[in-house]
């Protein structure tokens, strides 16, 4: 590339033109691009590694606050992640959830106690996926059929699915390898505030995946 072409694209990518340079760099030196013609199993094994390798490298912490261990910058966060497109997509949705959804989930609806674990999040030794998709809502959270109620006697959430059309389905990981889940019901009015600090449950164990079965 030109001296002229550089400093073009570094002028079109703005701000966070090194998060995209480094990325490119990233997706250059290691084997982060897609694969064709794997099965379904060592697809998803070669994308685990390709998450760790992103977590290793420290490209997982932009996101998240200095207070827990993150970079602090947002935008290089989101610069980062656009760019895992570039490599593979399905490496981009398990980024995401990972870090986007689960861990942004811990750290912006979560308490002190929650933000703890925020680095063991960030360098993915706590995997986690996010239970918002529903079988005859999609991804609508307006109309989802499961539901969230505090009790305040028992001091816990009861999470009860109504029939088969609220199942929380198409969960990313959720049956092989992810640790704990963000659940993602309809909330009351009254219950909303403290039941979005602390919904969020062991994937295997669950009471929400009892109830959904």
């Amino acid at each position: 590339m030109t001296g002229l072409a550089a400093a073009l694209r570094n002028a079109l990518a703005g701000r966070w033109a090194h998060v995209r340079e480094d990325a490119r760099t990233a997706m250059s030196t290691a084997d982060l691009v897609h694969t064709a013609g794997l099965s379904s199993a060592e697809h998803r094994a070669r994308v685990s590694a390709q998450l760790q390798a992103l977590a290793d490298a420290g490209q997982s912490r932009s996101g998240f606050a200095v207070a827990h261990g993150g970079g602090g910058d947002l935008g290089a966060s989101v610069t980062g992640f656009e760019l895992l497109a570039h490599a593979d997509l399905s490496l981009l949705v398990k980024a995401g959830v990972q870090w986007g959804l689960f861990g942004g989930a811990v750290e912006n609806l979560g308490t002190e106690r929650h933000h703890e674990l925020i680095p063991r999040i960030i360098d993915l030794r706590l995997p986690g996926c996010f239970a918002m998709t529903e079988t005859g809502h999609g991804s609508d959270v307006q109309s989802l059929g499961t539901t969230a109620t505090y009790d305040a006697v028992t001091e816990e959430f009861v999470v009860h699915t109504p029939d088969v059309m609220a199942r929380k389905d198409y969960i990313g990981g959720a049956a092989q390898e992810r640790w704990w889940r963000w659940c993602s019901p309809s909330w009351s009015r009254t219950t909303r505030r403290r039941a979005c600090t602390r919904c969020w449950c062991r994937s295997a164990t669950s009471r929400a995946s009892r109830a959904a079965a």
